[in-house]
C-alpha cells in the first residue's frame, strides 16, 4: 500500500517539463506532435483526452477539423465544422466564422438548414419575452428568455433583458424562480474564485433583502439560494401566524461554514460558546439574530437539510417573540409547545430545484421521530404532556425549548391544528400503509372541507399574547387548549379531550403512511389539489400542487392544476407560465387533444400573444427541422442531422422521441458519437481546502494539481467532507450517463456519491474499497437516515444492493455505465460486469460528489463524466463580472 507521503509526491510532480508556444494550450501538445507525424488515430485519441478537460476549446475543435481535412473525412469534418462554427457564433468571432462557413458550404450547401431555421424562431422567441415581460409575466418571460440564452449564453442584449427582467420581478413575485438561472450562468472559473475568496468571514457574502441582512461564507450557490429563500419564508411566516404586512425589524442572519465560525457568533453574541454538539443554531430576540453553521461538513450524519431546517425553526422565532413581546417583559412565559411546535412546523419547507419554496411538507425527521416513539414502549406522549410541560412555569438551565423527544410531538400538533379538514380522510378512511397501495378513495376528488382548527389556533396564540399566562401555571395552557380545540369547535365526533387526542393521532399515524409513499401518491395530492378548486380555496390547491410537483416532477397534470390555481389567486401571469409549461409537456408527449385543449385555455386566458409568437413559430420550425434532418440523408451527409437535433431540443428545451430516434439513425450512418466526455474536477489551488486537527495542526484535506485532486479524510473532527463538480452541466445529473476515474486509495475507500439534491443528501454511493486479503471491493449502497429521537439526531443507513471483487492495484481505472433505468455495466481495470439490481433513477438523479473514508488519502485523477445527450460545445458561462 503507498503511504500518504509518497502519494503526494507522486502528485505533486511536474507532468511535463515541455512548455508551450505562447497562445496555443499545452494541453493539445502531444496531438499536435502526433498530427506532424502522421498518427492521426493517436491524435484523435489525444485532443478527445483534452477536450474532456476543456470541452469548450475552440482549439480542440480545430485540431479535429483539421484532422479530418488530412483524412478527407467529410462527414468528421462537417460535425467538427459546425462545433466551431457555434463556438465563433456565441463568442462573435465573425472572420472565423465567415472562413469556417466558406469551407463547409463547399462540402454540403445545406450545412447550416438548422441555422437559419432557427434565426426565425429566435426572432419570435424574443419577441414572445419581452412581450411577457412588459405584461408582468416574469416567469413565463424568464423561462422563454432561458431558451434563447442557452443557444447564445454571450448575447449581450439578452443578458441585459435577462438582468432586468430578474430585477423587476423581484424575489417575492418571481417565488425565486431565477435563482438557479443565476447560479447556472457563472462559469466554473467565476464559481470557484468567488467562492474560495468569501470562504474567509472577513470576505463573507453580504447582502440586505426586504426582511434580513445576510451574512455567509459558504459557497455562492447557497448565498444567493437563501437570499430567495428566506423572503419566500417571511412571507410565509407572516401568513401562519397572521402577521400580514405590518412592519418587522429587520434581522441578521449569520451563517457560518463551520463550528469555529459558529463559536466566534456566540462568543459575540452571547458572551459564551455553546458547548452542545446538538445545537446548529438559534435565536436571539434581544439582538433580531439568527446564528447558525452548516454541521454537514464535520458530522456524515448532517446533510444541509439540516442547515435550512436550522434556519427556518430559528428565524420563525421572531414573529413569536413580536406576539408576545409585551408578556415576556413583564416575565410571563409563552407556552413551549406553541413557540417550539410552531417553530417546528417550518422545518418541513423544502428547497426546490428552482429555488422556490415548497410549503406545509411535513417535516420528514420530526415525522419519522414521532412514529418511532409512539411504536416504542414507555416513550410516547399525551398531548396533556406535551402542552402541561413543566417549561411553561419558566425556564431551566437558561432555556425555554423543551427536552428533544418532545419537538417530534409539538411538530404534530401544529401540523395537525393548521392542517385538520372537516371530514378528512386522513382521519376518516382507511390509512395509507406502506407497500399496500393506496385506496382508491384518495384519487377521487371531492369539494375540501373547511380547515377546524385554523382560527382557534390564531385565538390561542391570541389569547396568549393579550392576558398570557399571568402566574405561569403548568396546566393553564392545557386548559386553554381544551376551552379553544374542543369546547368551542363542538364537533359533535369529538365530545371531549380523549376524542380530540386520538383524531390528532390517527391523522398523524395516516401521514406517515403518504410520506413513505412514492411517486404514486402524487395522484392522491391531485386530487386534494381539484377538491380546494371546487371548494374555491385556491391558494390551498397550489400549495398542494406544488407538493405533487415535488413528489412527481415534470407531471402534464400538475402543471395544469398549478395553471387553474394560481389563475384562481388572480395570479395571470404565474398561471400563465404553468399552462406553457402544460402545453410543451403534452405536445413533447405527443397527446394532441391535451396539446389543443391547452392553446384554447391559453386563447381564452391572456395567452393569444403567446400562441401567434411562440407556439405556432415553434410548431412550424418542428417541422422544418425534422424535413431538414430527411433532407440530409438524401444528400449523402447524415451526420448534420443529429447536428440539426442538437440544435433544436437545446433551444426549445425539450426532447422529441421522433427527433431523438432519427438522430440516433443518422450518428449511426455517420459512425459520430455527439457525446462528449467531461472532466469534471479541473479546479486550481483556489479550490484547495484546509483544515485543524484534534491537535491543533492545520493540514490540507483537499489539493488541486492539472490532472486531479488529492482528498485527505483524517481521524476526528477535521473532515474534507464531499467534493462536488463546478463543471455547471454537471452539476446535475440524469441517468443514462457515464463516470470514469483514476483513483489510488493510502488507507480504506474512495466514496462516490450519486443523487445529491439541493439539501446535499445524496441517494446513493458507490464504495472503491482494500480488502484484508489484498483485494479490492466495489460496493453499491443506497442512502437514508433514521432519526434518533432521543438525541434529536439522523444516523446515516447505506443498505447495500451488491458488490464484486477484483484483484488487487495500487492505481484502480474504474468507469460506470447507468442506463436510462438506473442499471448498466462497470469496470475495473479494463474488468466488466454488470451493476447489481437496485438503483432507481431517483437514486442517482442530482449532484454526484467524491471524497476518501475516515483515515484515508484518495487521488482522483482524470475524473470525468459523459451525460447521454449530445454535447452543445457552447460554454454556459455568460455573466462573469
Amino acid at each position: 500500500m503507498l503511504k500518504l507521503a509518497s502519494l503526494l509526491l507522486a502528485f505533486l510532480l511536474p507532468v511535463s517539463a515541455f512548455v508551450a508556444p505562447l497562445g496555443e494550450d499545452p494541453l493539445f501538445d502531444k496531438a499536435r506532435t502526433l498530427v506532424s507525424a502522421g498518427k492521426f488515430d493517436e491524435a484523435k485519441i489525444s485532443v478527445t483526452d483534452g477536450l474532456s478537460v476543456n470541452p469548450y476549446s475552440t482549439e480542440g475543435y480545430q485540431l479535429m477539423y483539421d484532422i479530418a481535412k488530412k483524412e478527407a473525412s467529410y462527414e468528421e469534418q462537417i460535425r467538427w465544422g459546425k462545433w466551431l462554427a457555434w463556438s465563433y457564433t456565441a463568442s462573435g468571432n465573425k472572420s472565423e466564422l465567415e472562413d469556417i462557413s466558406t469551407e463547409l458550404t463547399e462540402i454540403y450547401e445545406h450545412w447550416n438548414a438548422d441555422g437559419i431555421i432557427l434565426e426565425q424562431w429566435q426572432d419570435s422567441t424574443a419577441k414572445a419575452a419581452k412581450k411577457a415581460a412588459s405584461g408582468k409575466q416574469y416567469r413565463l418571460a424568464g423561462h422563454l428568455l432561458s431558451k434563447l440564452l442557452d443557444i447564445n449564453p454571450r448575447d449581450k442584449k439578452l443578458n441585459k433583458l435577462w438582468e432586468k427582467l430578474a430585477d423587476d420581478a423581484g424575489n417575492e413575485v418571481s417565488g425565486g424562480a431565477f435563482v438557479s438561472d443565476k447560479v447556472r450562468r457563472k462559469s466554473p472559473e467565476w464559481l470557484e474564485k468567488n467562492n474560495a475568496k468569501h470562504s474567509d468571514w472577513e470576505n463573507r457574502w453580504q447582502r440586505k433583502t426586504k426582511y434580513y441582512d445576510i451574512n455567509t461564507n459558504l459557497d455562492y450557490e447557497f448565498f444567493e439560494t437563501v437570499c430567495a429563500a428566506m423572503t419566500q419564508m417571511n412571507e410565509f411566516y407572516r401568513s401562519v401566524y397572521d402577521y400580514g404586512r405590518k412592519k418587522a425589524k429587520h434581522v441578521t442572519l449569520q451563517i457560518g461554514a463551520k463550528r469555529t465560525d459558529f463559536d466566534r457568533f456566540s462568543m459575540e453574541l452571547l458572551g459564551r460558546a455553546i458547548e452542545s454538539e446538538s445545537v446548529g443554531g438559534y435565536w436571539v430576540s434581544t439582538r433580531s439574530t439568527v446564528a447558525a453553521f452548516d454541521r454537514s461538513m464535520g458530522d456524515p450524519n448532517k446533510t444541509k437539510d439540516d442547515l435550512w431546517n436550522t434556519l427556518f425553526h430559528e428565524a420563525s422565532h421572531q414573529f413569536m417573540s413580536i406576539k408576545m413581546e409585551k408578556n415576556e417583559r413583564r416575565g410571563i412565559y409563552t407556552p413551549a409547545w406553541l413557540d417550539e411546535g410552531t417553530a417546528s412546523y417550518f422545518e418541513g419547507c423544502k428547497i426546490t430545484a428552482n429555488g422556490t419554496i415548497l410549503k406545509n411538507n411535513v417535516a420528514e425527521g420530526r415525522l419519522r421521530s414521532w412514529w418511532y416513539l409512539e411504536h416504542m414502549e414507555g416513550m410516547s406522549h399525551t398531548l396533556e404532556e406535551l402542552i402541561a410541560h413543566p417549561r411553561n412555569t419558566g425556564p431551566l438551565n437558561g432555556t425555554l425549548s423543551y427536552e428533544g423527544d418532545f419537538y417530534p410531538y409539538g411538530w404534530a400538533f401544529v401540523y395537525f391544528l393548521l392542517n385538520y379538514e372537516e371530514g378528512d380522510r386522513r382521519v376518516y378512511a382507511p390509512p395509507i400503509t406502506p407497500g399496500q397501495g393506496i385506496p382508491s378513495e384518495y384519487k377521487s376528488v371531492r369539494k375540501a372541507g373547511r380547515l377546524v382548527y385554523r382560527e382557534p389556533y390564531l385565538k390561542y396564540i391570541e389569547y396568549f399574547s393579550k392576558k398570557g399566562n399571568v402566574d405561569n401555571d403548568q396546566f393553564m395552557p392545557l386548559e386553554m387548549a381544551k376551552k379553544f380545540f374542543v369546547e368551542e369547535v363542538g364537533d359533535p365526533d369529538v365530545p371531549n379531550w380523549d376524542a380530540f387526542e386520538k383524531r390528532w393521532r390517527k391523522f398523524t399515524n395516516s401521514l406517515y403512511g403518504e410520506m413513505l409513499s412514492g411517486p404514486e401518491f402524487a395522484d392522491v395530492l391531485q386530487a386534494r389539489s381539484r377538491g380546494y378548486v371546487l371548494a374555491g380555496d385556491y391558494e390551498r390547491a397550489r400549495v398542494t400542487a406544488e407538493q405533487a410537483d415535488d413528489k412527481r416532477p415534470f407531471d402534464a397534470e400538475t402543471y395544469r392544476l398549478l395553471a387553474e390555481a394560481n389563475l384562481g389567486e388572480g395570479l395571470e401571469g404565474d398561471a400563465l407560465y404553468w399552462m406553457f409549461r402544460h402545453w410543451e409537456t403534452v405536445w413533447e408527449a405527443g397527446d394532441a387533444e391535451a396539446t389543443a385543449a391547452a392553446e384554447e385555455w391559453l386563447k381564452e386566458n391572456g395567452g393569444k400573444s403567446l400562441l401567434a409568437s411562440y407556439l405556432e413559430p415553434t410548431k412550424l420550425a418542428r417541422n422544418q427541422i425534422e424535413a431538414a434532418m430527411q433532407a440530409t440523408l438524401e444528400d449523402g451527409h447524415p451526420i448534420c442531422g443529429p447536428l440539426f437535433a442538437t440544435h433544436a431540443m437545446r433551444a426549445w428545451q425539450i426532447e422529441f422521441d421522433s427527433i431523438k430516434e432519427q438522430s440516433l439513425e443518422l450518428s449511426e450512418l455517420a459512425e459520430q458519437d455527439l457525446r462528449a466526455w467531461q472532466s469534471a474536477f479541473s479546479k486550481t489551488e483556489a479550490s484547495d481546502r484546509k483544515d485543524t486537527l484534534d491537535n491543533g495542526d492545520l493540514i490540507d484535506v483537499v489539493k488541486y494539481e492539472k490532472d486531479g485532486v488529492l482528498i485527505y479524510n483524517p481521524d476526528g473532527w477535521a473532515t474534507p467532507g464531499q467534493e462536488r463538480t463546478n463543471a455547471t452541466n454537471l452539476m446535475n445529473l440524469t441517468p443514462p450517463f457515464s463516470l470514469r476515474s483514476e483513483i489510488i486509495i493510502d488507507g480504506t475507500a474512495a466514496f462516490f456519491f450519486f443523487g445529491i439534491g439541493r439539501s446535499g443528501k445524496a441517494q446513493s454511493r458507490i464504495v472503491v474499497a482494500n480488502t484484508d486479503n489484498d483485494g479490492q471491493v466495489v460496493q453499491f449502497q443506497k442512502m437514508s437516515y433514521i432519526v434518533d429521537s432521543q438525541r434529536g439526531e439522523a444516523a446515516l443507513r447505506t443498505p447495500e444492493i451488491g458488490r464484486g471483487y477484483f484483484e488487487e492495484s495500487d492505481s484502480i481505472t474504474v468507469q460506470f455505465d447507468f442506463n436510462a433505468e438506473g442499471q448498466g455495466s462497470y469496470s475495473l481495470n479494463g474488468v466488466t460486469k454488470e451493476m447489481p439490481e437496485g438503483f432507481s433513477v431517483n437514486d442517482l438523479t442530482g449532484g454526484f460528489a467524491i471524497t476518501a473514508s475516515e483515515d484515508t488519502a484518495v487521488l482522483f485523477k482524470n475524473t470525468a463524466v459523459r451525460p447521454n445527450a449530445a454535447f452543445w460545445p457552447v460554454s454556459p458561462a455568460s455573466d462573469d463580472e
